[in-house]
C-alpha cells in the first residue's frame, strides 16, 4: 500500500508541474494595431457597416432601436451621446454590441476609440 501512496504521489506531483497559465496573447502575438489612419472615410465609416449596419441592423427602413448608422451624422449622434464607445466595449451600463456575437476585434476598437477622442470628425 505504500508504494501505490508513493505512486499516487509522485503522478500528481508531474501533474502539477505540467500546468502552467499560459496568455493566448503571449503564445499568438498580433502585429501591432494600425490607428494611423483612424479617420471616418479612411476606417470608421468601413467598421461600422460592416459591423454595425450589417445585415440591417442600424440600417434600413427600420434600423434597430431607431439607430441608423449608415450616415455620418447618425453615428456621430450615438458617439456624442457616449454610447458607441461603452457598448461596443461592453462597459457596464451600456446594451453590448454587436449583440449575441463575440465583442469586435480589439484592433478595430482601437481605431474607433482613437477617432472618437480625435474629435470623431467626417474627414
Amino acid at each position: 500500500m505504500k508504494s501505490f501512496d508513493t505512486f499516487l504521489w509522485i503522478v500528481m506531483l508531474v501533474s502539477f508541474c505540467g500546468c502552467y497559465n499560459d496568455n493566448t496573447e503571449e503564445l499568438y502575438p498580433q502585429p501591432p494595431c494600425d490607428t494611423t489612419m483612424a479617420t471616418y472615410s479612411l476606417k470608421i465609416s468601413s467598421i461600422i457597416s460592416t459591423q454595425c449596419a450589417y445585415s440591417g441592423c442600424h440600417s434600413g427602413v427600420a434600423p434597430a432601436d431607431q439607430i441608423d448608422l449608415t450616415t455620418y451624422q447618425g453615428l456621430k449622434n450615438i458617439v456624442d451621446n457616449g454610447t458607441l464607445l461603452g457598448s461596443i466595449k461592453r462597459e457596464t451600463g451600456y446594451v453590448a454590441m454587436p449583440p449575441n456575437t463575440s465583442m469586435l476585434d480589439k484592433c478595430l476598437i482601437e481605431n474607433i476609440e482613437k477617432w472618437v477622442q480625435e474629435g470623431a470628425l467626417n474627414n
